[in-house]
């Protein structure tokens, strides 16, 4: 594994981060950023296809989905990214997170 390979291949990379809890959003957009990449935030399914659709299919390199997304979920927005005419090859990620349970 060589980390300035990874480091390198994600300079510049256009990142579109698709996550409903603002804070975790803002984590992972941050972390992107240090790492090179151009990440953008948006809060659901729905947004993150209008916003992959107004760029005709290009404008995105990875797009980071939490699984529990509201509006259109996140298999169905993988599966309708992979399909979209016009799209260039990106990799699309799930990822769920985990809610810590409060003890009294």
């Amino acid at each position: 594994y060589d980390a300035k390979l990874e480091l390198a291949r994600t300079l510049g990379a256009r990142v579109l981060v698709v996550d409903q809890h603002p804070i975790n959003g803002r984590l992972l957009v941050e972390t992107l950023r240090v790492w090179g990449a151009r990440p953008e935030v948006v809060p659901g399914g729905d947004e993150a296809l209008a916003r992959v659709t107004a760029a005709g299919g290009a404008g995105h390199d990875l797009v980071v989905i939490n699984h529990g997304v509201p509006g259109l979920d996140a298999v169905e927005l993988a599966r309708r990214l992979h399909v979209m005419p016009g799209a260039v090859c990106r990799p699309v990620v799930t990822r769920r997170t985990r809610r810590r349970s409060r003890v009294p």
